[in-house]
């Protein structure tokens, strides 16, 4: 039996939107930014590409000379989390 709204006009169509079963539902993808006065921070996670390198910590230091190209470190996200993991064991706050 069709809902009420559906029989008075027939060219309503119900559409489901849920994850098939079984399926799992895209994670959103996040880029943050922080800059700072000589450094500057990108984070880029949960990109739905497959590529390698399309999920990173990058972490750029301004250069003063401008013939020397700023100095850039990019980090996969699970060396990103052992750098965190040795930052806070030896930044502890007191």
């Amino acid at each position: 039996m069709l809902p009420a709204h559906t029989r008075q006009n027939p060219f309503i169509v119900l559409v489901n939107f849920s994850t098939p079963p079984g399926v799992k539902p895209m994670k959103k993808p996040i880029l943050k930014q922080k800059n700072l006065k000589n450094c500057s921070f990108d984070f880029k996670n949960n990109d739905p590409s497959k590529k390698a390198g399309a999920n990173y910590l990058r972490i750029q230091r301004e250069s003063k000379d401008y013939m020397v190209t700023s100095p850039e470190i990019k980090l996969s996200i699970t060396e990103a989390k052992a750098l965190y993991g040795f930052l806070s064991e030896s930044l502890e706050v007191k």
